[in-house]
């Protein structure tokens, strides 16, 4: 056993990069999956039983924490993997560091976490993570915000490499999308977000910003997808301001969602804070033009070319009704930005993110 993968949960979105992992390095990778709290989240997993990644598989999902934890690290310990890579630092990480000090293994973090999304987090924590890092050999950061972010914990150099979040199969996602398009003879723009409606996720934003574009937002139409604590005040707002061009469309489930991504114009996300929101992927993969609040934690080659006409301030309700009508009146622009995030999305997606996994892994073995 090489290398040991310890994260909490088997997403669906992370299922394709795993089978490109186990193809590769087959019995050489173990994932081990802790769920804190623990549920019953094992039973669930039917659905990938014809997944590759299952067969090198280990599930700790026992009811006490410490159970799980002794099962966990019994397990490490007889298998004796080369490198670990441990998804964030959770409580756990303190003992991977001690395990890879003792017996003298790597220990890397695949980290996630901007300026943005760990604003709040106490003092204390903070010395914690300063503790870490200090016994970590090399971190997989999801984007450049992550990386900057890390860098305050860590003055002095390490290892690293920017993976990027986008662990789907493009192609296949894409190809899916394709097949549910309709023949649409309307002439509205169709705007969508989507997200479950706290207030981090920031939609009334978007309500903020087509009220206040009054008759100049005639052909758009705002579809918000996904349900929360934030809905009811969402509905309550665009009823007030008389917003007949919103569609509240509740919780969609995945597979109705790439209808809903089939036969809209614009993804917009105006979140407060987010650390690479999968939505923004599988949008690419739909190959819609792309309008990302620039505290999304977002930052790839679609955000590099379109810079200010893809960005926007989250808390600037003119800066986001400049956006929405620009794109909305600009066919062209709409074209071009849509074909690069399908260009993105193609070339860096599950592919991409297992050879570079792969290459960065192999330093260390």
């Amino acid at each position: 056993m090489k290398t040991y993968l310890v994260i909490n949960m088997p997403a669906t979105y992370r299922i394709d990069l795993f089978n490109v992992l186990c193809k590769e390095l087959g019995h050489d990778i173990k994932f081990c999956f802790i769920r804190e709290p623990a549920i019953e989240y094992k039973k669930g997993i039917g659905v990938y039983e014809d997944e590759t990644f299952i067969n090198t598989s280990s599930f700790y999902n026992q009811k006490h924490s410490l159970i799980r934890s002794v099962r966990f690290f019994i397990d490490l310990l007889m298998d004796r993997p080369e490198v670990i890579v441990n998804g964030g630092m959770p409580p756990r990480t303190l003992f991977l560091c001690a395990y890879t000090k003792i017996f003298r293994k790597k220990l890397v973090i695949w980290w996630a976490g901007t300026e943005y999304s760990e604003a709040d987090i106490s003092p204390l924590k903070t010395l914690y993570r300063k503790i870490i890092v200090n016994c970590v050999d090399g971190v997989i950061f999801y984007s450049k915000y992550a990386l900057e972010y890390y860098q305050q914990l860590q003055m002095n150099s390490f290892p690293y490499v920017i993976l990027g979040n986008n662990t789907r199969d493009s192609s296949e996602y894409r190809r899916l999308v394709k097949s549910r398009a309709e023949n649409r003879t309307d002439s509205e723009i169709r705007f969508l977000t989507v997200g479950f409606q706290t207030k981090r996720k920031n939609t009334i934003a978007l309500l903020h910003a087509l009220s206040s574009l009054g008759s100049a937002a005639k052909n758009i139409r705002l579809l918000i997808a996904g349900d929360g604590p934030e809905l009811t005040g969402l509905k309550t707002f665009a009823k007030e301001k008389q917003l007949s061009n919103v569609q509240f469309l509740g919780n969609v489930n995945p597979e109705d969602m790439i209808d809903v991504y089939a036969n809209s114009d614009v993804f917009i996300h105006p979140s407060l804070m987010d650390q690479w929101p999968q939505t923004y992927n599988e949008a690419s993969a739909a190959g819609l033009p792309i309008l990302i609040s620039n505290r999304s934690g977002v930052f790839d080659k679609y955000i590099e070319e379109f810079g200010s006409s893809a960005l926007f301030v989250p808390t600037d309700y003119a800066s986001i009704s400049a956006s929405m009508i620009k794109l909305a009146n600009d066919r062209e622009l709409r074209l071009s930005m849509g074909a690069k995030a399908l260009e993105n999305a193609l070339k860096y997606d599950a592919n991409y993110a297992g050879e570079t996994y792969l290459r960065f892994i192999h330093e260390f073995i």
